[in-house]
């Protein structure tokens, strides 16, 4: 893949785990204990796997990135490509 094409991967894994860490404010505000706890479980496990299969995966391919993402995350929050 291009560094372009990974750059976008990495911004939308980012966007994934960001909009799961608001569902699970939803979830915690709207269920039970065991219910929310079941719910969290399975979210962090899949922010883990987006962050194993897309975000490592295409950082292996241009390890350059991780400086540019993190001076991104550190000024604005976010990453955009």
């Amino acid at each position: 893949m291009s560094i372009d094409t990974a750059k976008h991967v990495i911004s939308v894994a980012f966007q994934c785990g960001s909009q799961l860490q608001d569902l699970m404010k939803i979830l915690r505000a709207q269920c039970g204990p065991e219910e929310y706890k079941m719910y969290a479980i399975g979210i962090a496990a899949s922010i883990d796997k987006i962050s194993t299969e897309l975000i490592d995966r295409a950082l292996s391919s241009y390890p350059e990135l991780k400086q540019e993402i993190e001076q991104q995350l550190q000024e604005t929050g976010r990453f955009t490509p």
